[in-house]
């Protein structure tokens, strides 16, 4: 009887020292806006939620440049640091409010601040997609971890991790590949589901990183492939008890966007639809611009060439009559020239004269 109490002593302590998973290490870089997320038990929902430094010794639920959110329809509150500090260095406690006590739940968060760019980092701290869409997750990692185990894995899922040194592993709807000569273990997930939904750890030996992967329902103006979206809008101040069905990619800060901000998909269909239609309008005015020059040409020749015509036409003609009489005929022609009954001969002369 002994005994067996003795064994469930034992097990009851286990359980309470496996209450803190592992200890999460996370680098990150001076002036740096961060997003950490903190998992706990359904029957926590209701207690404030903490964030706590140093052997629970100050714990707060906002503070300068540090504050917390509550989802707890995902079991999960994120907490927020801004404009990290080197001296915002040292090891934090994921907490709740219980009764009388201060309790911490979840994993340990050992973050380092450092002046450099960190041996490990994610190109885009939010990711997000469509329903039966897929999303695509890079890791950025150090040349000197580039022979380290590189892990992917969903928070509270350990069993669901994929683990590989520099192969590619493939598993349900998660395909993860490492690259060692560019150093980025890149992660795709597709035919995404409205589970998808949640926080994801990027590990490289032992150090980690947090993701956030948000699914959306499909839209019909906007279907295909989804794409990254880097984010920059801080995560607003809200009481420790306000409830979110899904994270919101606005309530999330971004971070690791070495290579900027992805712009969003513009589709060459909807371009065409408006140029095509320009670009026949014009075509059809400059052919009628084109006619209308070209008959006006025409038209001035031949008015040209009329105008000559009338000149030619329009030339005076000027008769003049010359009347020739005969001399005074002789005793013996008298006769004759009665004979001719005294006809007489005109003569006409044309005489042309230009205006």
């Amino acid at each position: 009887m002994i005994l067996g109490f003795f064994f469930i002593s034992v097990i009851a302590v286990l359980s309470g020292k496996n209450g803190e998973k592992r200890r999460i290490n996370i680098t990150f870089q001076e002036e740096e806006n961060v997003t950490i997320p903190c998992s706990y038990d359904n029957k926590y929902a209701d207690h404030q939620k903490l964030w706590c430094r140093e052997s629970m010794a100050s714990c707060f639920s906002q503070r300068d440049r540090m504050s917390v959110t509550d989802y707890p329809d995902q079991g999960v509150f994120t907490v927020t640091m801004s404009s990290l500090q080197r001296h915002d260095s040292g090891r934090y406690w994921c907490a709740v409010q219980a009764v009388g006590e201060i309790r911490a739940v979840g994993d340990s968060n050992n973050i380092t601040v450092i002046k450099g760019p960190p041996d490990l980092s994610v190109r885009d701290i939010v990711v997000n997609g469509e329903e039966g869409g897929t999303v695509t997750v890079q890791c950025l990692y150090s040349d000197k971890d580039k022979y380290t185990k590189k892990t992917w894995c969903r928070r509270n899922m350990e069993k669901s991790c994929l683990q590989t040194w520099s192969r590619t592993l493939d598993k349900d709807r998660t395909k993860l590949h490492v690259n060692n000569v560019e150093r980025i273990m890149t992660v795709t997930l597709t035919r995404l589901e409205k589970e998808d939904t949640d926080w994801y750890w990027c590990s490289v030996g032992d150090l980690n990183f947090p993701v956030h992967i948000n699914v959306s329902h499909q839209t019909q103006t906007n279907r295909g492939p989804t794409t990254l979206m880097a984010l920059t809008t801080n995560l607003p101040a809200t009481s420790p008890t306000e409830s979110s069905a899904v994270l919101s990619s606005t309530d999330l800060m971004s971070t690791g966007t070495r290579n900027g901000t992805h712009t969003q998909r513009f589709t060459s269909v909807f371009l065409l639809k408006i140029l095509l239609p320009s670009c026949g309008f014009l075509l059809v005015l400059l052919l009628v611009v084109m006619g209308t020059w070209k008959l006006w040409q025409m038209r001035k020749r031949r008015t040209r060439k009329s105008n000559r015509m009338d000149t030619h036409h329009d030339n005076e003609v000027t008769y003049s009559t010359a009347v020739i009489k005969a001399n005074h005929p002789s005793k013996t022609s008298k006769k004759r020239q009665l004979n001719d009954s005294g006809d007489e001969v005109t003569y006409s002369s044309l005489v042309i004269q230009h205006k």
